[in-house]
């Protein structure tokens, strides 16, 4: 039965959290959308409510009877209208939507000052710890590149896999000093670095930015021995008390239609299942990978 792993307390913890904000109004012991629930889902607003399940992956951008381009509908979804209207580049220019009509797939704009670049990788745009995993495979060598490589695809490989000698293999160095900066290779994934990154910061001080096979720090005052040291304390960290603060900080405007209609407890694990991987964390720090 659909549902029905959701106990009565946290269905009524729901309820009441959306009768608090508005969401929904309660008279005589019946429900019905309250003020804030018309703004949202209400009139036309359900066709936008309704587009989360039916809405074409890409939206054409129309300035007028001109097409512009095309951008995610997910990237569109993502917008906090309570931040203003979306303004976004596209094809040289900068936009602002002035309606989006989520039937036709079409996006219509108008020329604004300025605008951010659209998001093409989905949310969140990260490699998994298996994907990854097998990218240091192949930067190791441990796996042929195969008859179907090109000559010039070849090379490529061969390039990619001295720089990274020394680093990945056996014997290899995961934490690396650069000229500007310090890299821990750790070929983790998107998920899993984004709490590495945090806990890193929560030992050293300093910031570390994440991404799909390595953390980085550019920040002075940091060396290769000193994070050494930082990567083994990583065990003692509250992966789960970390993460709720990370996932919260790494939002952009809303995930879903519904989470204004949840509880911070909710929302929370939400935005944590999302974006992180507590589990994979957890078991990765204790295994050989880290090495």
């Amino acid at each position: 039965v659909p549902f029905s792993g959701i106990g009565r307390e946290r269905v009524g913890g729901l309820v009441d959290t959306m009768v608090e904000r508005e969401i929904l109004y309660e008279a005589d012991g019946v429900l019905s959308l309250g003020r804030r629930g018309e703004s949202l889902y209400g009139k036309k607003n359900f066709f936008e409510l309704y587009a989360v399940f039916t809405a074409q992956p890409m939206l054409r951008v129309m300035a007028g009877q001109t097409e512009v381009g095309t951008v995610q509908a997910q990237f569109v979804m993502m917008q906090d209208n309570t931040q203003g209207p979306l303004c976004f580049r596209l094809a040289g220019r900068a936009w602002m939507v002035v309606e989006v009509d989520w039937a036709k797939g079409v996006v219509r704009v108008r020329a604004a000052d300025k605008g951010k670049v659209p998001s093409w990788l989905g949310v969140p745009g990260v490699l998994s710890h298996e994907l990854c995993g097998a990218v240091k495979k192949v930067c190791a060598g441990e796996v042929e590149g195969g008859r179907w490589l090109s000559k010039t695809a070849k090379r490529e490989l061969e390039a990619v896999q001295i720089a990274y000698e020394g680093v990945v293999g056996p014997g290899g160095q995961a934490v690396e000093d650069q000229e500007t900066e310090v890299v821990w290779h750790t070929f983790a994934g998107g998920a899993i670095n984004r709490l590495l990154a945090a806990g890193l910061m929560l030992e050293s001080g300093k910031k570390w930015v994440a991404g799909n096979l390595s953390v980085r720090c550019k920040e002075e005052g940091i060396s290769g021995a000193m994070t050494r040291g930082y990567v083994e304390k990583l065990g003692e960290v509250d992966w789960e008390s970390l993460a709720k603060g990370v996932a919260k900080g790494l939002t952009r405007g809303t995930w879903t239609k519904f989470q204004p209609c949840l509880p911070q407890s909710e929302e929370s694990k939400l935005l944590v299942n999302r974006l992180l991987d507590v589990k994979g964390t957890r078991r990765w720090i204790t295994s050989s990978e880290n090495g």
